[in-house]
């Protein structure tokens, strides 16, 4: 487009060109912050800096399982969980420690690993990790829920 206006008159064609391309931007942006306004009304957290379950992931699930065979195992079906975890809503509902506890609790079930209670302690491994009980079912229902229905 621009190429085409410089041919022609090309002062005053590029300047248009480019003030309806300022313009478009300026909606643009415009448009997202009001996407964003809209999003935050209804309850979504919503940040500037971008977290992913993963990053916890890994990291939990070498706090919790020792042995190699297991913990790639665990680590390979949460990983997979995650991934299908961007399908729902849940990313944008719940912290991503919350949603990592949930994927590993998940695959943990589906491989019939049992994670064990932290030495000395009355309650379960994720709340190690700061994560409700009720949270991570629901975290985890979301989840299960399109594999359910596929199956």
């Amino acid at each position: 487009m621009l190429s085409s206006k410089l041919h022609e008159q090309p002062r005053a064609n590029f300047l248009n060109a480019f003030t309806g391309m300022n313009n478009i931007e300026i909606e643009r942006s415009q448009m997202i912050a009001a996407e964003m306004r809209i999003l935050k009304t209804l309850g979504f957290q919503l940040w500037n800096e971008v977290h992913l379950p993963q990053q916890f992931l890994l990291f939990y699930c070498k706090m919790l399982v020792k042995e190699e065979e297991p913990l790639r195992l665990l680590v390979q079906e949460s990983w997979k969980l995650c991934c299908d975890s961007f399908i729902t809503a849940v990313c944008c509902e719940y912290d991503c420690e919350t949603i990592a506890c949930s994927c590993i609790k998940l695959a943990s079930d589906s491989l019939s690993m049992y994670l064990p209670m932290p030495p000395d302690l009355s309650y379960p491994w994720w709340e190690l990790f700061e994560v409700e009980t009720d949270e991570l079912n629901q975290v985890a229902a979301s989840i299960s829920k399109p594999h359910l229905s596929h199956n």
